[in-house]
């Protein structure tokens, strides 16, 4: 939770700004990787909170509404 609140995860878009890589798009669905798409709003990312929060997506969990 530290990284994400502070934009320190290791996303593309964070390596492109270290130099790291020059692209900032994620490999798994080609849009620009931040923090809020890497967590939230990738699609495919979607696809497995959809999975652990049984049905409800990101929105369901992060709405504090996890295992209700």
């Amino acid at each position: 939770l530290y990284r994400v609140a502070h934009n320190s995860l290791l996303t593309n878009a964070n390596r492109v700004r270290k130099r790291m890589v020059v692209d900032p798009t994620s490999p798994l669905c080609l849009e620009e990787e931040d923090v809020s798409h890497a967590l939230c709003s990738c699609v495919k990312v979607c696809e497995v909170w959809r999975k652990i929060t049984e049905g409800k997506g990101p929105t369901g969990f992060f709405d504090g509404e996890f295992g209700n």
